[in-house]
């Protein structure tokens, strides 16, 4: 009676010995990525199949699975994401780092383990639900492809162009772009991700051939409204504007031409061609004067118009210059050459779900109603997400894209 006692107290002791040491090896916070990557960060992104169209790397996995539980802005999504693919809980894979990458539209995972939490894994893999997972020599592979893997020489070119971006919790490389893609730069894209305890800051960068639209002119936050709904400024206009024009019942484009800024207080979607309420401000030069002058009855008719601080402001409607009148400004995420936006998500997503299956705007103003659907899509995914703001510059060969994300 007494040695299955003793062989069942045995057991309990090593469970618990077991489970002590798995809860004491899984951090608490990150180590990050920093750039250069170390040597081991290096031989880890090396290893990723050269199939591969985007992939990234997150050193401590589990301690950025716990910051990324912890924003409201990210919590539901990554939630919803581990239990869909039924990937291992956070302390089964302690201080492991993870690399992911896409292929032919599947995600595969890679997570180096210490020989214990192997051993757990494979006993895991026995009843867990799903998945197409295995340990090899030590490494969790889920979806895991064979092929030739990215190798030294085809990673160097990634780590080159991500030498200036700043350190974050996870790196990532993006291969294939295409409209509507995030994000909106050129390709090959690298990233740098930073996880706070109530915002997201996203980095990317790419190589580019073309030259600032105002060289010359030092790159420079941007300010913008704070109240309202959306706001842009643009080096350039849009081409966005021409479609804009139809919208307003104006030639906004013919005002625009030197840049300015775009100011969006509420979108009358109950009509079949959705009506904007905002107002557009552009630097009062010989150009943009007579090109006011030419829209002066036109303006009147439909909102206002008038010159101060150096500007013209053109307003659509008849209650935006009393708004824009009121605002705070705020700086942009970082310096910008070409454009920047803010975006008050919780406001505007309901509008662009509306926008997105408006078949008069589909019809009557189709880059407006493109652009509607990609942005509904990027903020669908954050839909905690209060403000979003974001700065594009271009210098020195390269395009660096800025995106800051906050919360409530």
């Amino acid at each position: 009676m007494k040695k299955p006692l003793l062989a069942v107290l045995i057991l309990v002791l090593l469970v618990v010995a077991a489970a002590m040491y798995l809860r004491a090896t899984t951090p608490a916070s990150t180590v990050g990525v920093r750039f250069p990557l170390t040597d081991s960060q290096r031989r880890l992104l090396e290893s990723v199949p050269a199939s591969a169209e985007a992939f990234a790397l997150v050193p401590t996995a589990a301690a950025v699975h716990g910051k990324l539980v912890a924003n409201p802005i990210t919590r539901d999504s990554v939630e919803q994401w581990t239990e869909e693919r039924h990937l291992p809980k956070p302390w089964m894979i302690g201080g492991a780092d993870l690399v992911i990458w896409r292929s032919r539209e599947q995600t595969s995972y890679a997570i180096h383990l210490d020989p214990i939490r192997a051993l757990v894994i494979r006993a895991y893999l026995l009843f867990a639900p799903g998945g197409n997972a295995e340990v090899r020599a030590g490494t969790l592979l889920i979806n895991g492809q064979d092929g030739q893997p990215l190798g030294q020489a085809a990673l160097a070119p990634f780590l080159d162009l991500a030498a200036a971006l700043p350190a974050g919790d996870a790196f990532a490389v993006q291969l294939l772009g295409g409209r509507g893609a995030f994000p909106p730069i050129g390709r090959p894209a690298v990233s740098s991700i930073k996880v706070d305890a109530g915002e997201l800051s996203i980095v990317s960068r790419a190589a580019s051939s073309e030259a600032p639209s105002r060289p010359g002119e030092a790159p420079a936050p941007r300010k913008l409204p704070q109240k309202a709904l959306l706001s842009a400024w643009f080096a350039e206009p849009p081409r966005v504007l021409g479609d804009l024009d139809r919208l307003s019942l104006s030639r906004l484009s013919s005002l625009a031409g030197q840049g300015g800024r775009i100011i969006l207080y509420d979108v009358n979607t109950g009509t079949l061609l959705p009506r904007p309420r905002g107002l557009i401000v552009v630097p009062s030069t010989p150009e943009t004067k007579e090109a006011a002058e030419r829209m002066k009855t036109l303006a009147e008719a439909v909102g206002e118009i008038r010159e101060e601080d150096g500007n013209i402001l053109f307003a659509f409607d008849r209650s935006s210059m009393v708004a824009y009148a009121s605002e705070t400004f705020a700086d942009t995420p970082g310096a910008a050459t070409e454009w920047a936006i803010r975006i008050d998500s919780q406001r505007m997503l309901p509008i662009l779900r509306k926008l997105g299956d408006s078949t008069g705007l589909r019809l009557a103003a189709s880059r407006v109603h493109r652009a509607a659907r990609d942005l509904r899509r990027w903020i669908d995914v954050l839909e905690p997400a209060q403000t979003i703001d974001a700065a594009l510059s271009r210098a020195g060969g390269f395009e660096e894209l800025r995106v800051r994300i906050t919360s409530k």
